[in-house]
């Protein structure tokens, strides 16, 4: 009977042995599940750029659509032009034209150019001789009520210029050519504006052209500068 007791200690040792590993492997089993299950995504706040400094300043001044926009690398705007002016005691007629930049609504800067198409026949030796003139360069405008159908533009032309007449030889009857250096050259415009639409304006132009003496025959600074009167129709965006 005693053999029978201990037997039962033994079984009974080992019955609580095994329940006390099945609480630990289960307790492990469950920890296990619990750190491998996907943990539910958290809620982000929105992020306001503003308060971060994100959002960069306007290129432009605050005046409206076109002006905030990138400017083109060409010209925005061309123009072509023609003078009825004064030079060597007679009339002459100037054609050109204008290529540059509306910088904003009021300042205007580009190149701008002339030849003289027709023009008097200044005496050379006893001689009527044809003339030749062509000036240019730098042109910077300002624009006044832009905005108005009709304004006023005040531009100033600085650039180079250069005089040349052309004759028979008095013998041999042949042509003979004369020019003069590079000349300076410096014209003050007024110009009334028409607005015909948004990218056509129409203009009276007045404007006094200054070069510097030619060293010719019969010519000087007197002779080859003057005032000027003309049109000219402007094409682009302004």
């Amino acid at each position: 009977m005693r053999c029978n007791i201990e037997v039962c200690l033994r079984q009974s040792r080992a019955v609580a042995t095994m329940a006390a590993l099945a609480v630990v492997f289960a307790a492990n089993g469950s920890a296990s599940a619990d750190d491998s299950s996907p943990a539910a995504p958290r809620p982000v706040p929105p992020v306001d750029a503003s308060s971060y400094g994100l959002r960069p300043p306007p290129v432009w001044p605050q005046l409206d659509e076109r002006e905030q926009a990138v400017p083109l690398m060409g010209p925005t705007y061309v123009a072509v032009e023609t003078k009825y002016t004064m030079l060597a005691g007679g009339g002459g007629l100037l054609v050109g034209g204008q290529a540059g930049w509306t910088l904003d609504p009021h300042w205007e800067a580009g190149f701008a150019g002339y030849g003289l198409v027709s023009g008097p026949a200044p005496q050379e030796d006893g001689r009527d001789a044809s003339l030749r003139m062509a000036y240019g360069g730098l042109r910077g405008a300002y624009i006044l009520r832009p905005r108005s159908a009709l304004h006023l533009t005040l531009a100033t032309l600085v650039g180079l210029g250069s005089v040349g007449t052309t004759a028979y030889a008095p013998m041999t009857l042949a042509l003979e050519e004369r020019s003069s250096s590079i000349l300076f050259a410096l014209e003050p415009v007024a110009e009334v504006e028409l607005n015909l639409s948004d990218s056509v304006r129409l203009a009276a132009t007045a404007s006094y052209r200054y070069l510097a003496n030619p060293e010719l025959p019969s010519l000087d600074s007197a002779a080859v500068s003057g005032a000027a009167a003309g049109m000219a129709l402007k094409l682009g965006s302004f």
